[in-house]
């Protein structure tokens, strides 16, 4: 960042890699791409290489290095956890590309990247949907794409290719987009020759989502509970559910907590059903905020001396809705 603005990025994925960028971005081809890496070595700079070899001019290099940085910055926000270092030094000249948009218009395409990778996600755990290998034979770049690629050997379903690559679901779609692109896979859905447009997720989709969050503050909430009562529980849970829906959640709009502390998961089901727009990103923002609540007040319960053991026992539901 240099005075708000972000000047340059740059990733530890292979696909974030210049020549996959610019072969995405439809400036090399693969062969030319397989003939520039041939050449490459850490002494020296890809794009200089791929300028020598004439595949493209130095005007089209630096279009491309924006595009790179772009996406990467843009990329960032289809995570849905991770870690922030900040820290204060001079960037080496040589390294800074200045990009063409502001930061706040990079950061709503990044916003816009993401919901379009949730609705693709979506329509890839739809069950009618087929993945298969393409017509390109060349091996892909990265190890991801590799993995996904020698997945389809034996599956031909999103969740097969996820569990057999051993990638999470949003970078298996991310992957898969890659490869749709490079001609390495096709994606086929029952009923149709390619897949089409895709909307908003599918209804056995939302109900998953809605059943993992309900389970999760379920567990989240029992110790507290144990400790402080039913009433006096619900009585701060449905006033976060007040504040969240004021606040523009329509999920959460009218649900509230039981004189028990408990919260029907079918009547969260039933709203969530009949939202527009993104559903699972609804689903997974609007009980995001009741979850985060019910960890604060674990962390700082005098009661709870160590929340870690609490906290740690839901990990395996929390890796389930990391999409």
């Amino acid at each position: 960042m240099s005075r708000g603005e972000v000047v340059f990025a740059e990733s530890n994925l292979s696909t974030d890699r210049l020549g996959a960028c610019l072969l995405r971005s439809g400036l090399i081809d693969q062969t030319p791409l397989e003939l520039a890496e041939s050449r490459y070595h850490p002494m020296t700079r890809f794009g200089k290489i791929v300028v020598e070899l004439d595949m493209l001019t130095p005007r089209d290099l630096w279009s491309g290095v924006k595009t790179q940085v772009e996406e990467i910055v843009r990329s960032l926000f289809s995570y849905s956890s991770g870690w922030i270092h900040f820290w204060e030094g001079e960037i080496e000249p040589d390294n800074v590309v200045r990009l063409s948009l502001p930061t706040n218009r990079l950061i709503g395409e990044g916003l816009e990247r993401r919901d379009d990778l949730l609705r693709f996600l979506a329509k890839l755990e739809d069950p009618r949907t087929r993945i298969r290998i393409g017509a390109e034979s060349r091996a892909p770049t990265s190890d991801n794409e590799r993995a996904i690629v020698a997945a389809l050997e034996d599956e031909h379903c999103f969740s097969g290719l996820a569990h057999r690559s051993g990638l999470d679901p949003r970078t298996t779609a991310r992957t898969v987009q890659f490869l749709q692109l490079t001609g390495h896979l096709e994606i086929i859905q029952a009923g149709s020759d390619k897949l089409s447009t895709y909307t908003s997720a599918e209804d056995e989709v939302v109900r998953e989502v809605v059943a993992l969050h309900a389970k999760l503050i379920f567990e989240l909430i029992a110790p507290i509970i144990a400790l402080d009562g039913p009433d006096a529980v619900a009585g701060r849970l449905n006033r976060i559910l007040e504040e969240s829906a004021e606040r523009g959640r329509p999920l959460l709009d009218r649900v509230r907590f039981s004189p028990a502390a408990t919260l029907d998961p079918s009547e969260l089901e039933h709203r969530a059903l009949r939202l527009t727009g993104d559903r699972v990103r609804e689903v997974d923002e609007a009980p995001g905020e009741i979850i985060s609540y019910l960890e604060f007040e674990l962390k700082n319960h005098p009661q709870i001396d160590d929340c870690s053991p609490l906290l740690e026992a839901v990990d395996p539901l929390r890796a389930m809705l990391i999409r």
